[in-house]
């Protein structure tokens, strides 16, 4: 983890969209809430419990944030299992997402009206999710 605020700090979780310091657990709730809101839109058939194994979560610092065009890239394992029986269906495999960051005076601009860059992550992260469950 890195609290570093330069343009791209070496470290597997970079995260500033929550107060605090506790960001393992600030990523942890941050892609559960996404995998649930994922999990709500996909189309299965069969019931599923959705294993996530984050093993990256590289979001930008404010220097970044403020300053240029910036990614965020997600890498996690990902392994789908019966709900009832347990039994694995797929996986694991390895699922990265980058997510476009708008540039600064348009988070600027988002951020006046209220949309939080914590809000921007989910709306784009659940999605992606929900697709890799399809």
């Amino acid at each position: 983890m890195s609290e570093a605020n330069s343009i791209k700090p070496r470290a597997d979780i970079v995260w500033r969209g929550d107060i605090g310091l506790d960001r393992h657990n600030q990523i942890k709730r941050l892609v559960e809430e996404a995998a649930a809101r994922g999990v709500e839109t996909s189309e299965g058939e069969l019931p599923v419990i959705a294993e996530i194994e984050l093993e990256k979560f590289h979001g930008l610092t404010q220097y970044t944030r403020y300053r240029f065009n910036g990614d965020y890239d997600i890498h996690f394992s990902l392994t789908l299992r019966d709900a009832l029986s347990g039994e694995v269906l797929e996986g694991p495999r390895q699922v990265e997402f980058s997510i476009d960051s708008p540039g600064p005076r348009a988070v600027t601009a988002a951020e006046a009206r209220g949309y939080t860059e914590r809000m921007f992550v989910l709306d784009n992260l659940s999605p992606m999710i929900a697709a890799e469950l399809n």
